[in-house]
């Protein structure tokens, strides 16, 4: 069985930790060697970041995955 699982971003958590950290969602996008507007979609909910881009956001911000992530659905194949 295989699960696949969807995953959101916290928003206001993720903004909030950028504020602290004076960054911009530019600056996050920079450290972790995506595009900006990569940033933008996952927010938008237009596509979800993989779990490579999942790691490279939480070392990036040094946080917990459930500061900035949430499950949305997982699905069972």
């Amino acid at each position: 069985m295989v699960y696949k699982i969807k995953v959101g971003i916290k928003k206001d958590n993720l903004i909030n930790i950028l504020a602290r950290k004076n960054w911009n969602f530019t600056e996050l996008a920079r450290r972790i060697g995506y595009s900006s507007s990569i940033i933008t979609l996952y927010l938008k909910g237009e596509r979800n970041p993989t779990a490579k881009v999942r790691r490279r956001m939480l070392d990036a911000l040094g946080c917990e995955w459930d500061d900035i992530f949430y499950t949305i659905e997982q699905d069972k194949s």
